[in-house]
């Protein structure tokens, strides 16, 4: 029998979870992402987005980067393609893919050179209900 949980209860975490996350960054990497987030990053980092603000709450099992009244830009250090980011505040982290949409971390461009600026678009941090 499936594990079932209510939509309150995942609210309610997700809510907790970015409380937990409010001093985090994220970084972007080149390459695949490892197996856990308690594994070592893997790959080129190539930029870091810090001061990240989260909406107020949590709505249908998600919980969004605030892009309303926030916007989120950081230069490449590095050049590559991003394959997945990092989102951490020690000791706290989710690891999630990259893409220009459809993915975890959504960003302005995924084949960055050194000092391009790229932008994030999107966060959406979701529990599922089984």
């Amino acid at each position: 029998m499936a594990t079932r949980t209510s939509l309150t209860i995942r609210n309610y975490t997700l809510e907790q979870i970015v409380s937990l996350l409010s001093m985090a960054t994220l970084k972007i990497y080149t390459g695949a992402q490892p197996a856990t987030p308690e594994d070592a990053s893997t790959g080129t980092l190539l930029l870091t987005f810090s001061d990240l603000y989260w909406e107020a709450s949590a709505s249908g099992g998600e919980i969004l980067l605030d892009v309303v009244n926030y916007s989120y830009q950081a230069n490449a250090v590095a050049t590559g393609t991003a394959g997945w980011g990092r989102l951490e505040a020690s000791p706290y982290k989710i690891d999630g893919s990259v893409a220009v949409s459809g993915a975890q971390w959504n960003i302005s461009a995924v084949d960055i050179m050194v000092d391009d600026l790229v932008i994030l678009n999107s966060i959406v941090l979701s529990l599922p209900g089984e």
